[in-house]
């Protein structure tokens, strides 16, 4: 074979990709590219409710040794207060258990919003300041021996 004959049969057989290739290539970045937003984006709100979750089982704790500290009839049945950047309500309940001397204790936590959540996570409870509360991020309940 001459070098003119090699240089023909280069010259005639195709460099680069078509136009079909680049497509599909293209296509496929996108759809992965697309996936791994909502991934990403999933894994966000998850991070973000249990953050939520952390800081409102905190707020119930801090109320829950607020009991052991004083006098249950000083505890607030209903504090509105801010924390970590964000409105809560937290509602305290105090219940009898008849022919004992045991005390149940219910400590709520809800995030105040002004936004309304769809379906069945919203909870028709008013707070103060009129906002809708959705359901309780954290409840606790103890049962404590009252002193005689």
């Amino acid at each position: 074979m001459t070098h003119s004959n090699i240089r023909r049969k280069l010259a005639s057989t195709q460099h680069g990709f078509s136009l079909i290739e680049s497509l599909v290539a293209l296509a496929i970045f996108a759809t992965s590219v697309v996936i791994g937003l909502d991934t990403l984006s999933n894994g966000l709100k998850q991070v973000t409710m249990l953050e939520d979750r952390h800081l409102a089982s905190s707020l119930a704790n801090n109320m829950a040794h607020q009991w052991y500290l004083f006098e249950p009839s000083n505890v607030p049945e209903t504090l509105d207060t801010k924390f970590a950047n964000r409105d809560w309500k937290i509602i305290n309940t105090q219940e009898t258990i008849a022919q004992t001397n045991l005390t149940k204790l219910t400590i709520s936590v809800y995030p105040e919003s002004e936004d309304i959540l769809s379906g069945a996570e919203t909870t028709k409870l008013t707070s103060t300041q009129g906002k809708l509360l959705n359901a309780p991020l954290h409840e606790l309940t103890l049962i404590l021996k009252r002193a005689l």
